[in-house]
């Protein structure tokens, strides 16, 4: 009995290196398959990965000269402001005179008096003058509104009771309001045949909106009562002058 079961064992024991053989033998068939397909896959991932290298290379560089066109831009960005401010501040100087009264707390900005073009109803003598005020030297909010300041020579009174005038700005029509009114006495002609002429001074009251239209217009006309006037180049770049300097800049 003792002598069979050590025959069994030991045959089982030769089946087993037998079959551990052969599955040797098929694992390492098996293992060359798979090295060679690994093999060919690591040759494929390095040639996606060479690629891959080359393209991040490219952006790289793509971004590298981007970056250099926005330092560039911004070079350029910073040039145009300070050109942009130099140029305001040339107009203000230009078209505007300020004065700041410490007793007030309040800075007035006042625009040289330029003759008007009048091109129907008056053959009086017609100039205007822009101006506004804010608190403290520097305004701290956009303001509101300014002045237009009309001086009328021998207008004889044709401006009386005037509460609005009319503008058309590049064809689209506003109206402002009449904010004051006054007139010099002027007798004219011989001693026996004087007619009176008075000087008239009125002012009109413009919103900044309404300034910033005229300083970006082409054409503007103003209707004062049956009196027709243009205002010519200088006179808009002053609306716009004062425009810019209404809001802050």
């Amino acid at each position: 009995m003792t002598r069979t079961i050590v025959l069994v064992c030991a045959f089982l024991m030769t089946c087993s290196a037998l079959l551990a053989q052969d599955a040797d033998t098929m694992s390492t068939a098996e293992l060359r398959r798979a090295l060679a397909e690994a093999n060919a896959r690591i040759a494929q991932l390095e040639k996606e990965n060479a690629a891959l290298r080359a393209r991040l290379a490219d952006q790289q560089q793509e971004t590298q000269t981007l970056e250099q066109k926005v330092t560039e831009l911004d070079a350029v960005r910073q040039t145009l402001e300070q050109e942009k401010q130099a140029e305001q501040a040339r107009v203000r100087q230009q078209y505007f005179t300020r004065a700041f009264d410490a007793n007030t707390n309040r800075t007035q900005a006042t625009g040289k008096q330029t003759d008007m073009r009048v091109t129907r109803g008056s053959r009086a003598n017609h100039m205007m003058q822009l101006s506004f005020s804010h608190a403290g030297q520097a305004a701290s909010q956009p303001v509101a509104s300014l002045s237009m300041r009309v001086e009328a020579f021998f207008a004889g009174g044709v401006y009386r009771r005037m509460d609005t005038v009319e503008l058309e700005i590049d064809g689209k029509v506003a109206v402002c309001r009449v904010s004051d009114y006054s007139n010099r006495p002027r007798m004219t002609g011989g001693s026996n045949n004087k007619t009176r002429k008075d000087d008239e001074f009125f002012t009109i009251t413009v919103p900044r909106e309404l300034a910033e239209r005229i300083g970006g217009a082409r054409e503007v006309r103003l209707t004062m009562k049956r009196v027709r006037s243009e205002l010519t180049r200088e006179q808009i770049e002053m609306f716009a002058a004062a425009a810019l300097m209404m809001s802050g800049e």
